[in-house]
């Protein structure tokens, strides 16, 4: 395995410079915020009932995020839809679709989008272009078109931070005016501390990159990090090209925990990390503390890893940004170049055939 604390390593595998946006994520949220306030705030919206942000992959994650950061002071449900059509009760004016596609291409959510106009939705549509933009467009809908050239998992920002623009334009969650500020503060200081240039000795991401490396990452979370769980499966799948599956807590102790019994080869080769947040439920809280001991009992490897920040949107940011500094020191420790997904753009030829 490489020497994550040797210049040449990131020289010779990373080579579209993941590492750079990875270490801009705090400006690239300060100026998606700013630009979704700036667009948002010059458009007349009718009032809604409910929101469903329709879209796949990373170009849903970050409302999730947004969903589960403000969920529990929103005045309307927020759905999160990644699939075709949408659901039954999206239909009329008072229900606002917001369909987001990076590359405005997305199969799915393209047929969401037409879905919303036949039903005679509200739609907003968040894209760097393509047919989404396109048709969006032609049907007079507001289209929050930002550039930007890399994948949509390296957008993040660009993912989450105009979402709550819009929100807050709607007036449905409190002033996030505060919460975004802690964020992007955090999230520059953080970058240091987990960054290239920070020794493996000091680098809780790298040392955390070493543990999942060959083995079967499997990532528990609850509530408000129930989403960042998911965002840690798809970032090692994508960058580190390794197998990782995620689960929720306390629905796992319902299920899950009886195949700690079970299948010790499986358990040596794989590792649970636990994400915990201060906005956890008590009875969480004690769940999580109970689960550990189940888990030493039967020897499985298992680690976890605390939110910081004082704002839900923090707590949920900061794990965001470690576990994508994890799963880059996952790829490039195994000499994988993190940026292409070669089966991803295999399936999509093979439907395009």
């Amino acid at each position: 395995m490489l020497n994550l604390d040797a210049r040449n390593s990131y020289d010779d595998i990373d080579h579209s410079h993941m590492r750079q946006r990875l270490a801009d994520i705090a400006a690239q949220c300060r100026a998606a915020y700013d630009a979704g306030q700036a667009f948002f705030q010059a458009i007349q919206f009718s009032p809604v009932d409910n929101i469903v942000v329709a879209g796949m992959g990373g170009s849903a994650m970050g409302a999730s995020f947004v969903q589960a950061a403000y969920a529990p002071d929103a005045t309307v449900p927020i759905t999160i839809w990644r699939n075709y059509g949408l659901p039954g009760f999206a239909s009329a004016a008072r229900t606002l679709v917001i369909v987001t596609s990076k590359s405005g291409n997305t199969e799915e959510t393209l047929d969401a989008f037409d879905t919303a106009v036949e039903r005679g939705c509200q739609i907003v549509a968040l894209t760097s272009g393509g047919l989404l933009a396109q048709r969006a467009r032609e049907h007079g809908m507001p289209v929050f078109e930002y550039a930007y050239p890399y994948t949509p998992r390296e957008g993040v920002g660009w993912l989450t931070f105009p979402v709550i623009a819009l929100f807050r334009v709607l007036d449905i969650i409190p002033d996030p005016e505060a919460d975004v500020n802690e964020v992007i503060n955090l999230l520059g200081n953080a970058a240091i501390r987990l960054g290239i240039d920070s020794p493996v000795m000091r680098n809780p991401a790298k040392r955390m990159a070493g543990q999942v490396v060959h083995r079967l990452p499997i990532l528990y979370a609850s509530g408000l990090l129930a989403p960042v769980a998911r965002r840690w499966k798809t970032l090692l799948n994508e960058n580190a090209k390794l197998l990782a599956t995620w689960d929720e807590m306390p629905e796992l102790n319902h299920n899950a925990v009886v195949g700690f019994e079970q299948a010790e080869d499986v358990w040596r080769r794989s590792i649970v990390i636990q994400l915990r947040s201060d906005y956890d439920h008590p009875r969480v809280s004690q769940r999580f503390d109970i689960t550990t001991r189940l888990m030493l009992e039967a020897g499985i490897n298992q680690d976890t890893v605390r939110a910081t920040g004082k704002s839900a949107l923090a707590q949920v940011m900061s794990l965001v940004q470690f576990g994508d500094w994890v799963s880059y020191y996952a790829a490039i420790m195994t000499g994988i170049d993190p940026t292409p997904t070669d089966a991803l753009d295999w399936i999509k030829a093979e439907l395009n055939r």
